[in-house]
């Protein structure tokens, strides 16, 4: 029995001996070919051959900020950027940016796509911002008013803005349809009102829900409600009165019928 036993173990041994002894070439083999695999990665993520060189932007105008872009890609190894951090990187430190696309162009080159905000109107606030139409501040404060023709005032529970700020509040947020509505009528309102044409328009939000626009030195008055048929009403009221705008007082569109004010004659 015990012999039986012996030559049972001594046979087991054999055989995992053979099994090892012929699995030692397959071994061997990828032993050889991780070796490989880590030449090549080690080659491609040194070799100078693979460093970015050129970095083409599409979409910027500013030289300074593209100077800035280029110096975080350039000589980083194109195959150790990570193009999904890439983007959320450049969006963070570049809230003027509505949205960004880098892509690689092998061996040595990158392509980044910007698509940036571009100002709709401008808020005064403690000074002047332009925003974007989704209420984002794209440039730094100024003193003076920017060139666009309408703005935005009398905003509420507003702390402070700054560059690449978001403006959340409701009543913004109808300022800024308001704004779209008003460019749109804009030829109309100037056949009757021709200041206009070098004249800004304000948008005083601080009675929201009702807005006071103010077209040169007409007063008018609008509601937070069906604001496009209120502004082809006041289109239509404009001509019947184009004689007599330097009495009017204001107009009144918030209610059903509008009404109108005048000066009173001394």
């Amino acid at each position: 029995m015990r012999k039986n036993n012996k030559a049972n173990r001594t046979a087991k041994n054999n055989k995992i001996k053979a099994i090892v002894i012929s699995m030692l070439p397959i071994l061997a083999f990828l032993f050889s070919f991780l070796l490989v695999i880590l030449g090549v990665k080690s080659y491609l993520e040194n070799a100078s051959y693979f460093k970015i060189k050129r970095i083409v932007l599409s979409g910027i105008n500013d030289t300074n900020l593209v100077q800035n872009i280029s110096r975080i890609f350039l000589y980083d190894n194109i195959f150790g950027l990570d193009l999904r951090k890439a983007r959320e990187e450049l969006k963070i430190t570049n809230p003027q940016f509505y949205d960004v696309d880098v892509i690689k162009n092998f061996p040595d080159q990158i392509t980044i796509n910007a698509i940036v905000r571009r100002p709709v109107t401008q808020v005064k606030y403690k000074g002047f911002f332009l925003v974007d139409s989704e209420g984002v501040v794209v440039s730094d404060m100024s003193a003076k008013p920017f060139e666009e023709p309408i703005f935005i005032s009398g905003l509420k529970g507003i702390s402070s803005l700054s560059f690449g700020k978001k403006i959340h509040w409701l009543g913004f947020k109808s300022g800024l349809k308001l704004v779209q509505l008003l460019k749109e009528s804009m030829q109309d309102l100037i056949s009757s009102m021709p200041q206009l044409a070098s004249e800004k328009i304000e948008i005083d939000l601080s009675k929201y829900p009702s807005f006071y626009v103010y077209l040169g030195s007409v007063e008018t008055r609008l509601y937070d409600s069906d604001l496009e048929s209120k502004l082809k009403l006041l289109v239509k009221i404009l001509p019947t009165i184009k004689d007599r705008i330097g009495e009017v007082r204001y107009i009144d569109l918030r209610f059903v019928e509008p009404t109108l004010s005048f000066k009173k004659k001394r």
